[in-house]
């Protein structure tokens, strides 16, 4: 447990945060992000600077980090990147009153699956991350029997115990709330993982009907994990800050968070108040026709789950985006820096957030190439011209040589000068 150091160091964190939450610009900003996601054309195109793990290691190193206890160094560090990105970034990055508890549980996704699905990947030689090969699961066709139902184990006791220490903690400055957990509906994706790409490509040629027995058992195994997750309470997100995985942000006029319900450190939304995610990178290269048999139609009997759906990641859907109007709830459609921005956004118009996921390549050199990200944000705002537009910069790697800081802030001064 945090000793009273820590304690007073944590809670010195938690009074700023509050204080930034309850600023006018950040206020601006829920209301802009809630009139974009309401799909308000009017609404100036929002910006979101979305680091991971690698990147802020980059930005704020753990070195730096004052508590030395588990716990207290996660909370220190969520609360100091969240206070860093409001006080340094010109974005539409937001702040809520809001401290998140962790989860005690786990999630086996196919329960007749040795090691789990993440097990399979052959690593290069000394190296356990990164990129991988992907060595099949499903080597036989009948090897499908061992996707059996998923399990779910979850330690209520431990659950209890995180959210009193957070209360004892952060009480008054900030409303404790449960930690984020969402997963996407990657059916197309996770059915790769398990029977390798090349021989997922070759499968859609030489035996289409197996391939789609095989999906039809990941999507109803999908279900049954969306169903478990959601019965025990730990499915959705609380507050609505938090990236919509490499989208935006989740304000909606419709959707419940924290400040509506009866207890904050127990609410979790149901299904249908909640955002949900799918995509299928796997298929980039594929047809608009394959796509939408392999991939979209497995889509379309789990989006109806949801409220709202994001879709796409790092794939291509410029010129596959017109058959988003069959799948429903669909409010955000992903535009990858390797897409037509202009056809894309013929493709989505009015009727979907056009969500662009600007290029993180422009960063890796020193000095960065400013006037390439220029070029860049120029196109997607004259193409995008119309469509409710978020511009986000997810940096799932490393910000490249130099000051990372100042690579950042010149990039938000760029798209302000822009906008």
């Amino acid at each position: 447990m945090p000793n009273q150091q820590e304690i007073a160091i944590l809670r010195d964190l938690a009074k700023r945060t509050a204080e930034l939450a309850a600023e006018e610009k950040n206020q601006e900003s829920i209301r802009s992000w809630t009139r974009l996601n309401d799909l308000d054309r009017d609404i100036q195109p929002q910006v979101l600077v979305h680091l991971w793990a690698l990147a802020w290691e980059e930005v704020l190193p753990d070195s730096e980090l004052e508590c030395t206890s588990p716990m207290a160094r996660r909370y220190e560090r969520e609360l100091r990147r969240a206070i860093w990105t409001a006080e340094t970034l010109d974005s539409e990055n937001v702040v809520e009153p809001v401290i998140a508890h962790p989860l005690a549980f786990s999630l086996r996704d196919y329960s007749g699956l040795d090691g789990g699905l993440h097990a399979h990947r052959r690593y290069a030689e000394g190296h356990g991350d990164g990129a991988a090969e992907l060595v099949p699961v499903i080597v036989d066709k009948g090897d499908i029997e061992k996707l059996g139902d998923p399990v779910l184990e979850v330690d209520h006791d431990a659950m209890a115990r995180n959210r009193q220490w957070a209360l004892e903690v952060f009480s008054p400055y900030l409303t404790v709330v449960k930690q984020p957990y969402t997963f996407a509906a990657k059916v197309s994706d996770e059915f790769s993982w398990l029977r390798g790409l090349e021989n997922t490509y070759t499968d859609i040629i030489e035996d289409p009907q197996w391939v789609h027995e095989a999906l039809q058992r990941i999507t109803a195994n999908f279900r049954k994990r969306f169903e478990l997750v959601e019965d025990a309470g730990v499915w959705g997100v609380a507050h609505k800050s938090d990236p919509l995985g490499s989208a935006g942000l989740r304000f909606a006029s419709d959707l419940p968070d924290w400040r509506t319900a009866d207890d904050s450190t127990t609410f979790a939304p149901k299904l249908a108040e909640s955002w949900g995610f799918t995509c299928a990178e796997v298929f980039t290269c594929v047809s608009p026709r394959m796509h939408d048999e392999f991939g979209f139609e497995y889509d379309r009997q789990l989006m109806g789950l949801f409220r709202h759906i994001n879709v796409g990641c790092c794939e291509t859907l410029d010129t596959k985006a017109h058959l988003l109007k069959s799948l429903p709830n669909v409010r955000k459609v992903a535009v990858s820096e390797w897409c037509d921005v202009v056809e894309a956004a013929e493709n989505i118009g009015p009727d979907f957030v056009y969500s662009y996921r600007a290029a993180g390549v422009h960063f890796v050199q020193e000095p960065w190439d400013r006037d390439a990200a220029r070029e860049e944000i120029s196109d997607v705002l004259d193409a995008a011209d119309g469509c409710p537009l978020e511009i986000v910069l997810n940096i799932g790697g490393t910000l490249g040589k130099g000051d990372p800081v100042k690579k950042l802030v010149e990039w938000c001064q760029m798209v302000r000068e822009l906008l």
